[in-house]
């Protein structure tokens, strides 16, 4: 003789695991029981069924949102902390008069280079629709050997330069922020794609210590070599919305490629003291002002440590620009003038190592 029991009536959960549920695809199937040689079989009102699942997958934000849905996993974040080597570049020059067409249409330009250390922390979280939001903030300062040149001209095009100053960069520093949010879309079973908006804001801050003239013609007099006192910093501000592409792509079980491109819509606004310049106002001598866009990239590599756990590498390249702004400078008597500011430019890069957590 054989017995017909729902299976749904008769399955349970066990350790967090069990698969049964009141929406379970089985829970209108059976069970047959057969008793041996048409032996009445025993009761089986008190049985119970328990069905094991393997172990619920730790998903990288890579392989949402599909593998969120198919592992029920509402949805998925991360954090990685990163530590390298960043290094930043920063130049500006203006001109005689706003137009830019007085002689000389380059009366000065100063440029920095700074090697810096940075630590860096991301954060991504992704819902099993597809829904990502993702921020960012980082710090860097400078660790020695940062040379700053400040030359003037007489000519146009840089021609005539009667003035160059060297100087050292140490104490400068960047902060970097950003936040945004977008939509995530697979494009395989390895691939995915993000396409992001948000809005970033960089902080930059230029020393200038321990000065050294190198060049000084007419009507320069100032004698070459060292002079003391010198302890200027020119602090630029970029901030602005961005759109922007991020990708991944597994190569293993543990190997995964990864990458992002921005655009930005950019507004600087710099100050800065000129601590040696007698007939400037302080602390403010002069302020800059402009409007402008730039890019950033980003390409690196994951290696999966453990369930939950990743080792990345990644190297960055971003650079912004903008093109007739405006430079006010006040004087020590409390009057003010403008000129043209032709350029203004950063560049920078890194290069660090990060370790990721999901959650």
């Amino acid at each position: 003789m054989k017995r017909l029991l729902p299976l749904a009536a008769c399955a349970g959960l066990a350790a967090g695991n069990a698969l049964a549920a009141p929406d379970d695809p089985l829970a209108s199937a059976h069970i047959a029981v057969f008793a041996a040689d048409d032996e009445p079989a025993p009761p089986l009102a008190d049985a119970v069924l328990t069905v094991f699942a393997a172990e619920a997958p730790i998903l990288a934000a890579d392989e949402a949102p599909l593998e969120l849905r198919r592992a029920g996993v509402e949805s998925l974040g991360h954090l990685t902390l990163t530590a390298g080597y960043h290094r930043e570049a920063m130049r500006y020059d203006i001109a005689s008069d706003m137009t830019g067409t007085q002689t000389p249409n380059v009366v000065s330009e100063l440029e920095w280079r700074v090697p810096m250390l940075e630590l860096r922390l991301d954060a991504g979280w992704t819902h099993a629709s597809g829904f990502t939001l993702a921020g960012r903030f980082a710090s860097a300062h400078a660790v020695g050997g940062g040379r700053v040149r400040d030359s003037d001209y007489l000519l146009d095009d840089r021609a005539g330069e009667f003035s160059r100053s060297h100087a050292d960069a140490d104490d400068s520093k960047a902060n970097d922020a950003s936040l945004g949010a977008g939509w995530r879309f697979r494009l395989g079973p390895r691939a995915e794609v993000a396409a992001l908006a948000g809005y970033a804001l960089h902080r930059q801050e230029f020393r200038m210590q321990n000065g050294r003239q190198v060049v000084s013609a007419p009507p320069m007099e100032m004698p070459l070599g060292p002079f003391p006192g010198l302890d200027s910093h020119y602090s630029p501000e970029w901030r602005g919305p961005w759109l922007g592409l991020e990708g991944s792509a597994r190569l293993g079980e543990r190997l995964a490629l990864h990458g992002a491109l921005k655009y930005l819509r950019l507004r600087l606004r710099a100050e800065a003291d000129w601590n040696l310049r007698s007939d400037r106002a302080h602390p403010v001598s002069f302020r800059q002002r402009g409007d402008g866009d730039g890019w950033e990239a980003r390409l690196g590599a994951r290696w999966r440590l453990a369930a939950g756990q990743e080792l990345s590498l990644d190297f960055a390249r971003r650079r912004f620009a903008v093109e007739d702004g405006k430079r006010t400078v006040f004087g020590a008597d409390g009057s003010s003038f403008s000129t043209r500011l032709n350029e203004a430019r950063t560049d920078a890069w890194s290069l660090g190592v990060g370790y990721r957590i999901f959650y």
